[in-house]
């Protein structure tokens, strides 16, 4: 058994060292460049991959490295939802599969409204929430509807 487990630590520490992929600071980079309105106020970065605080294994996981970026936004759900896009679509990114079911019930009753867009080998994935707690964010937050935006490769 203990070789069993042995064997499997070191695979996985094997996958993360020949993982050859773009770094984390290469998705933080890209949702840096997304030029949001005053009125979009940062929550929270979180920045996962091998050698960062919230660590991660690429060979596992396919958000490995990633960033997400919550914004908190002073809008209603479809405001926000097409506010997104054509900011996405300013940065150069194409728009992909869509999800707009939760921009018109505006609760947690259902999914939340979201799209996925590329750009060469980069993805962003973008969904909008009711609200920060919906999203994963601590209730207190100020603000109503909260924007996740996360950047991985498309691998």
């Amino acid at each position: 058994m203990k070789g069993i487990v042995g064997l499997t630590l070191a695979s996985a520490l094997l996958l993360v060292g020949c993982y050859t992929g773009p770094s984390a600071s290469h998705y933080l980079a890209i949702v840096e460049e997304i030029v949001v309105p005053a009125g979009w106020h940062v929550a929270a970065t979180v920045v996962r991959g091998p050698d960062q605080a919230v660590p991660c294994n690429p060979g596992v996981s396919t958000e490995c490295p990633a960033v997400r970026r919550y914004f908190l936004i002073d809008a209603d759900i479809a405001g926000a939802y097409a506010e997104a896009k054509d900011l996405v679509v300013g940065a150069g990114f194409t728009i992909g599969d869509e999800s707009t079911q939760g921009c018109t019930t505006g609760s947690s009753n259902g999914p939340p409204c979201g799209f996925f867009a590329d750009r060469g080998s980069d993805l962003l994935h973008v969904r909008v929430y009711a609200s920060p707690g919906e999203a994963g964010l601590d209730e207190a937050d100020p603000g109503g509807v909260t924007v996740v935006l996360r950047a991985s490769g498309s691998d």
